[in-house]
């Protein structure tokens, strides 16, 4: 494929992390439709309001929402597998799909239900000492799961939007205080900002505005491929969607 040709395919691949509250959900909901919603945290229900309230209540018939979160592990697993399925199939049948935004909300809950699932799964007729606890075995499962799930996601002609809590580190080398998306697994959290194009950090300035923030500073990891200067307002027409 020529360069040319592959201009026209670009689509929006972004991560985009920070505190609970800052307006991710909202501004995920307001992406270009239809949507695929997988709610994983129950905040979709703050994005409904958000935009019965801005008079955008349309926009809620192009939001297909999937509420994984509320499910029980024995529940949740079969869901999960059978909506992934679908989209396996229709990755390998080359067939497109019903949406043209996938959200996740967020990753880093999915990965502690993945998590979850695995622990469960190993457990099953299984006394141990202590009930709840992974082995080696369960985490390697995991990542596995996870870098399929995402780098598969990642290569298809949809824009991908996955929302993610912060987590701050502290550098052993250089005692800098360094803030990255919370998710499960050594290996899978410093590779997200890689995988992803856009890598966004939300956060509310002093003066009550809401922004994401774009480009490397303040110890966020951070990056953008689009020429967004450092910090745009946290709206969908500042991303130019």
């Amino acid at each position: 494929m020529k360069a040319s040709e592959l201009q026209d395919k670009l689509f929006f691949k972004a991560l985009i992390y920070g505190d609970a509250g800052v307006g991710k959900t909202c501004l995920a909901a307001q992406m270009p439709g239809p949507i695929e919603y997988w709610d994983f945290d129950h905040k979709i229900g703050s994005a409904i309001q958000y935009l019965k309230k801005t008079g955008n209540q349309a926009k809620l018939d192009e939001i297909d929402v999937y509420q994984f979160g509320h499910l029980k592990v024995k529940e949740r697993i079969p869901e999960f597998e059978k909506r992934t399925k679908i989209i396996d199939d229709a990755i390998s049948k080359k067939q497109p799909f019903a949406f043209k935004t996938l959200v996740i909300d967020s990753i880093t809950t999915l990965s502690n239900y993945i998590m979850e699932d695995y622990i469960y799964r190993s457990q099953l007729g299984i006394k141990r000492p202590i009930e709840g606890i992974n082995s080696m075995q369960d985490y390697q499962l995991y990542e596995k799961h996870m870098m399929r799930l995402l780098l598969g996601l990642l290569g298809q002609d949809i824009n991908l939007v996955v929302l993610g809590h912060i987590n701050i580190d502290k550098d052993e080398t250089t005692g800098a205080l360094v803030k990255k998306p919370l998710v499960k697994g050594q290996a899978i959290s410093p590779m997200l900002p890689m995988w992803f194009e856009e890598v966004y950090a939300a956060y509310t300035k002093p003066d009550g505005s809401r922004v994401l923030q774009t480009g490397p500073g303040n110890n966020y990891a951070t990056r953008t491929q689009r020429g967004f200067p450092k910090e745009i307002p946290m709206t969908i027409e500042a991303l130019g969607l």
